[in-house]
């Protein structure tokens, strides 16, 4: 549900977010599942990894301390944040 959440926000398919690529418009929303998945479900980190691309535990560190970080300062990843936590208890 996180995923599909964050992909239908952000207008972009679910496995573009579970992809390879690197381009900011993706990158993101990449980093908002990981820490939905961490934040909502409580997922260990290598889960997380797993779930997102086979990606390494440590990626999924980095991204949810900087969604987690950014949150507090950046008011407008909040309201992402906040607004996709919405789509997915809607659910």
């Amino acid at each position: 549900a996180q995923v599909q959440a964050v992909a239908d926000y952000f207008e972009i398919s679910a496995l573009e977010i579970c992809g390879r690529c690197r381009k900011k418009s993706i990158v993101e929303p990449r980093q908002i599942v990981m820490y939905l998945l961490r934040e909502t479900l409580g997922l260990s980190y290598p889960d997380i990894g797993q779930k997102i691309g086979k990606r390494d535990h440590t990626t999924a560190i980095y991204a949810y301390n900087k969604i987690s970080g950014g949150v507090n300062k950046d008011q407008n990843l909040n309201q992402k944040v906040i607004a996709i936590k919405d789509l997915i208890y809607k659910e």
